[in-house]
Formats: C-alpha cells, structure tokens, sequence
C-alpha cells in the first residue's frame, strides 16, 4: 500500500490525518490529504430565497479558496514529519460519494474517529468504510504513531472479499500468518 489517502476534517490543522502520515512514512508511501467541503445543493433549505441561495453558494466558494491556499502547507508539514511525496486535494459534494471517488486513486484510506467532528459516528463511519470500495483504516482520535497491533475487517461475505482476506492474512513468504 503505497498511496494513501487521509481525509482532513479541516484545512487549516492536519492532526487528523498524523497517522496516515506516519504510516505513509514508515512504507515509504505517498499521502494524499483531502478536504471535502459539503456541498450548498445538499444543504438547501426548501423555503429558501435566491439570495440566501447566494449567499450559500459564496461561502461554499470562500472555504474552497481558502481551503486550496492550504495545499502548500499541507505539503510542507507532510515532507516535515517523513512523507516522501504528498499532495493535497478539495472536493465538493456528498463525503461518501467524493471519498469513493478520490479512493479510486489509491490503495488505503485512513479515516480518524474524532467524536468532535462530522462523520466520526459509527454509523457513519460504517457507510464510509463501506461506501470507499477500498482498504480502510479507522484511527482513534488523536493517534499520532501508525499502530497496527488490532484490526477489525469489515466485508460484504462474497467471495473476492474473502480472497483478499486470506491473501492479506499470509506472510512475505505465502504462509498463513
């Protein structure tokens, strides 16, 4: 797993995404961190006037520039604390939908259950773990160091997921572990 993606529950403060930057370091991976800012169509109320529409969709734009300006920074800290090669992206719209998209790209997404923060519930954790179609991990709130002493697998019971599950499970030289 050399390309990893982390998703940033903000843009101005990476701490939720330290694991998976450690962990790109330790596997000499690139990190990808994402910001995937909450589309105004998804938030729209039904009574809503044109301008209140506008005025939506300019704040929507506001934390999107401001959001890109952080690529940078991103980078800079990434290269800081051992990431080899790391870049930053924005997305817009649905998380669910924008992480599935973006995880086509990648081989790991490494999500942190911060209570504090939107999509840190079980519940939506779960959609978001299911819904990446890609290896995930979920990391406690303010885990800076890539442990990977307790795994859970979550999996869908067909056949593909249970090859990947017996091929994950063997060691360098093809035995069980």
């Amino acid at each position: 797993m050399h390309d990893i993606l982390a998703r940033a529950s903000n843009f101005k403060a990476w701490d939720g995404v330290r694991y998976a930057a450690d962990l790109a370091a330790r596997l000499d991976g690139a990190l990808t961190g994402v910001y995937v800012n909450p589309s105004p169509m998804y938030m729209l109320p039904p009574y809503g006037t044109p301008d209140l529409l506008e005025a939506m969709i300019e704040n929507a734009r506001a934390v999107e520039r401001d959001a890109y300006a952080s690529a940078d920074a991103f980078v800079a800290w990434a290269k800081q604390v051992g990431v080899r090669q790391a870049s930053w992206q924005i997305a817009e719209g649905h998380l669910p939908d924008a992480l599935a998209h973006i995880g086509d790209w990648h081989d790991l997404l490494v999500l942190e259950r911060d209570p504090d923060a939107a999509w840190s519930s079980p519940p939506e954790l779960g959609a978001l773990v299911l819904g990446a179609r890609l290896p995930c991990i979920v990391a406690p709130a303010g885990q800076r160091e890539a442990r990977l002493d307790c795994v859970a697998l979550a999996w869908n019971g067909t056949a593909e997921a249970v090859r990947a599950i017996h091929a994950a499970a063997k060691d360098k030289d093809g035995a069980l572990a």
